[in-house]
């Protein structure tokens, strides 16, 4: 890539000293990575990034559902202007949506005469949708994709266990067997206390129920689930906080326990100082199976998101950072 992005301009990326990527440099970024698509290392690249697509990486650091929202505009009724372009929003990939979730929980600022309130709130309230578009018992797109029982369960066997697999199958033809290989996945919904009709605002008890269900979250459905649940509760938390003297008070209202949980889930820096009984209260508060499988899942998923964020140069307290600012510039006070 040399001939593309210098030495210089690799370590401004990297060094000690932050600064903001050129577009241009990221366009170059892209470009190659699409030329390695349709190279040799295009395997390579699928499992590494999955999702990529053309833009991928200017999408991330320029675009998403903020800059969409906020794009300069001379309508009479903004705050029309900013729901219709929120409801037209589709983000390229998960991580781009997570990164929509820490945008809008660090949002403190007016908008066109709109309060920042009613901005953020347009916003989250997109992010819970979105994400109830993946996960929702009803319709969720994403159980379809992902390895189903019986293909994680070949994958794992020996040639003699595979053996004992085709023989079990015998009487099966090779249609059936290739359509138990893609048949997806989904959780045990009884199990999880989770009703079908469950509204998309609560998304976020959706996803941490989930927990009830370990056998499920494995692989590639671990995968899927930290990051949505991780993104779920920052949306959640700038959908809360616009309305904090009701969310996020005195009483422990229901959006603070979660909050609370999820906090010490996935943020607290010191696993030696993470507060259970937080962990707990929300566990006993909802009526689903939980085992101790489902602690070991949450332990996983506090892995899985450490290691993303340490692939992608950053901390716990990084993502917090913004929300934080938007606590000190729209505090909570009770006269």
């Amino acid at each position: 890539m040399d001939s593309l992005i210098s030495d210089s301009a690799w370590k401004s990326w990297f060094g000690s000293k932050h600064s903001l990527p050129q577009p241009g440099k990221v366009s170059s970024l892209d470009q190659y990575i699409t030329q390695l698509k349709k190279g040799e290392k295009a395997k390579q690249l699928e499992s590494i990034c999955p999702e990529f697509r053309d833009g991928y990486f200017s999408e991330l650091i320029y675009g998403g559902l903020m800059s969409e929202l906020l794009a300069p505009t001379e309508s009479s009724e903004p705050i029309h202007t900013l729901m219709r372009r929120s409801q037209e929003y589709q983000p390229m990939s998960p991580l781009h949506l997570h990164f929509d979730a820490i945008d809008v929980a660090g949002w403190s600022q007016d908008f066109c005469g709109i309060p920042w309130s009613v901005v953020a709130a347009i916003a989250s309230d997109r992010i819970l949708q979105l994400l109830d578009d993946r996960w929702s018992p009803r319709s969720g797109e994403v159980y379809g994709g992902f390895s189903s029982d019986f293909s994680l369960k070949w994958a794992k066997a020996d040639e003699s266990r595979r053996e004992e697999i085709r023989r079990s199958q015998a009487n099966i033809s090779p249609v059936l067997f290739e359509l138990q290989m893609r048949r997806g996945a989904s959780p045990d919904w009884q199990r999880l206390g989770v009703s079908s009709d469950i509204p998309y605002e609560h998304v976020y008890k959706l996803l941490f129920a989930l927990a009830a269900d370990p056998a499920f979250l494995v692989e590639d459905r671990l995968q899927a689930w930290f990051l949505d649940l991780v993104t779920s509760a920052l949306a959640m938390h700038a959908l809360a906080w616009t309305d904090r003297y009701n969310t996020m008070a005195l009483g422990m209202p229901p959006e603070l326990q979660y909050w609370v949980a999820f906090h010490e889930i996935f943020f607290n820096p010191d696993i030696a100082e993470i507060d259970y009984r937080s962990i707990a209260y929300v566990m006993e508060c909802w009526p689903a199976d939980w085992s101790e499988g489902s602690a070991m899942v949450l332990v996983n998923a506090r892995k899985s998101y450490s290691d993303l964020l340490g692939d992608l140069g950053l901390e716990p307290s990084d993502i917090c950072a913004g929300l934080l600012k938007t606590r000190d510039q729209r505090p909570l006070i009770f006269n």
